[in-house]
């Protein structure tokens, strides 16, 4: 800023003369405080990038853990669609066994379960195919008539062909 005073010495008029006090200290202190404003702004800057820095180590650290547990659950739900793929493949068996006219449980151990399948549905399949197989090996293990299990309507003990196969499940003595 410049200010206008007469000099007396030569009259001329007005010259531009710094002012040397005022003006100076003005001005140094204008600086001071651009400085001031310049330097919080800098001090604010370098915290927002740390800040930011900081934010961004926080959000890997929080997506590497999601990450993780995505993949926990992910195996864990594979770990229990197994289990029920297993408990559905079983109840099948036992089912079918019952159905099929199966004497003797222990005799499951002898089914072929490689060919048995739960499909994405949860569809059990190949259990009757087992089973004619296992018929097919150890037909003295089930009691059939006609193909099929055959029941009284008197008192809905399975009726039995033979005096043999009615002793082999101790019904009769």
């Amino acid at each position: 800023m410049h200010t206008y005073v007469r000099c007396p010495d030569d009259g001329s008029g007005s010259a531009p003369a710094p002012e040397v006090s005022a003006s100076s200290s003005a001005s140094s202190g204008l600086r001071s405080a651009a400085d001031s404003v310049a330097d919080a702004f800098s001090n604010q800057l370098a915290q927002a990038q740390a800040d930011l820095v900081e934010a961004r180590a926080r959000a890997a650290a929080i997506e590497a853990e999601l990450t993780q547990v995505r993949n926990e659950a992910q195996t864990t739900a594979e770990a229990r669609a197994m289990e029920i793929a297993g408990v559905r493949k079983d109840a099948a068996i036992r089912t079918a066994a019952v159905t099929s006219g199966l004497v003797d449980m222990e005799c499951l151990p002898l089914l072929d379960i490689a060919s048995i399948s739960v499909d994405e549905s949860g569809n059990v399949c190949g259990v009757e195919e087992a089973f004619e197989e296992l018929k097919e090996k150890k037909a003295i293990s089930f009691f059939w008539r006609q193909g099929k299990l055959d029941t009284c309507q008197r008192d809905s003990k399975a009726c039995l062909g033979s005096a043999c196969e009615k002793r082999v499940l101790g019904l009769y003595s």
